[in-house]
């Protein structure tokens, strides 16, 4: 594999050029629901780099065991592993865990062969405190959620990456960059066929339908809320796509929904599924509190996605979203509006779904693409790089 560039001036790009060897370390698995991390793993394939995707923690096997296997994504390889020491020394004796974790890191680079020449960390529970340690010469710290509370540290990157200028603000003081969210490649060819054809929802005859997406045992998602507007609108469909633990520690309140006549909970579906049904949903639903997860007020993923299908949304106040007039959005911090919110959009649904109002949503969404975002972290990332890269050529 090439290795990193010895002068800026020896190659014009570092992920556009030659193949790399990219260590993506990830809060979630490889397997599941597809996020921003596993979205850039497979564009930094489909350009011809080896990514070695590393998976969480686990408690399975012997202490310090690794484990490498091909995915169902070529190019990518998943790296699952067990720390050194109890994991709940995380929590306990944080200086061991990291003396800990630090070796395991030199242990994971040279069984993938050697160094990488990127290490791009998106992980922001600190797992990895110390991203010197995998010895690559390009260290990205990527967080596209709310850094772990009580840690600041930039990780030793040199390259510092966020979806929202307020998570940058509670990192110690480094020169970060805002990089938005994204459409995977399926979403963006759903959004380029709305913007060319948006009476593809057509309504007539069928019930109206409320969608929401995601993983739905997250700690932010404003359940008592919800339940309202399920209740107060028994005339609508509510369909919920993601995962639940089994009811007796499920944070989704599965027996108050179950007892609704208009409610159906499909369980996890890809990327794929969701938007083979999009055209079935009237309105799509956010709804996080902002006192429980600071993510789902700042920025959401899932926004874009939405959008994507040119259905109208309904959602919390969002930061990122503040001035777009393409969102129905609460003028509140709390969700007190948000029953209220979603009564408003239901009547004015002729209006939302407009052949004119879904193409803006459609075109507006498309116009954020990973493999644009891709050619902005290259420019950084060769920034970032280029003194090293001089040092070692006066050296």
């Amino acid at each position: 594999m090439t290795r990193l560039l010895k002068s800026a001036a020896d190659d014009p790009a570092l992920f556009f050029g030659p193949p790399r060897r990219v260590l993506m370390i990830s809060p979630q698995p490889w397997d599941g629901l597809k996020v921003s991390k596993h979205h850039y793993a497979t564009e930094l394939a489909a350009l011809g780099h080896k990514v070695h995707f590393l998976e969480p923690p686990n408690g399975r096997g012997r202490p310090g065991v690794i484990s490498i296997e091909e995915t169902d994504a070529p190019g990518i390889e998943r790296v699952s592993h067990t720390p050194l020491v109890p994991y709940e020394l995380k929590f306990h004796a944080r200086s061991v865990f990291d003396w800990a974790m630090r070796l395991q890191a030199r242990r994971i680079a040279a069984q993938l062969g050697g160094r990488p020449d990127v290490v791009w960390d998106f992980d922001n529970s600190y797992q990895f405190s110390d991203l010197s340690a995998f010895g690559a010469p390009l260290r990205i710290f990527h967080t596209v959620d709310n850094p772990a509370q009580g840690r600041s540290s930039a990780k030793g990157a040199n390259l510092v990456l966020s979806v929202s200028q307020a998570f940058l603000d509670r990192l110690a003081p480094v020169q970060g960059h805002v990089i938005p969210h994204a459409l995977s490649a399926f979403h963006m060819a759903h959004a380029r066929d709305v913007a060319h054809n948006p009476q593809r929802a057509a309504r007539p005859g069928r019930p109206l339908r409320v969608g929401y997406v995601g993983n739905l045992e997250h700690i932010g998602v404003d359940w008592p809320t919800i339940l309202t507007m399920v209740q107060e609108n028994p005339g609508a469909r509510f369909r919920f796509t993601g995962p639940t633990a089994p009811d007796a520690s499920s944070r989704v309140p599965l027996p108050e929904l179950r007892a609704c006549g208009n409610v159906e909970l499909t369980g996890p579906q890809t990327a794929q599924q969701v938007l083979a049904c999009a055209d079935e949903i009237d309105i799509w639903l956010v709804c996080y509190d902002g006192a429980k997860t600071v993510d789902g007020a700042i920025n959401s993923h899932k926004i874009l996605e939405y959008l994507a299908t040119g259905n109208p949304v309904v959602c919390n106040r969002v930061a990122a979203y503040a001035d777009c007039d393409l969102v129905e959005m609460s003028t509140e911090l709390s969700n007190g509006e948000m029953p209220a919110l979603l009564r408003s959009a239901i009547a004015r649904l002729p209006v939302l779904h407009s052949p004119a109002a879904r193409r803006r949503r459609a075109q507006f969404a498309a116009g954020f693409s990973y493999a644009d975002n891709l050619r902005r972290i290259d420019t950084l990332a060769r920034a970032a790089v280029m003194p090293l890269s001089l040092a070692e050529t006066r050296a």
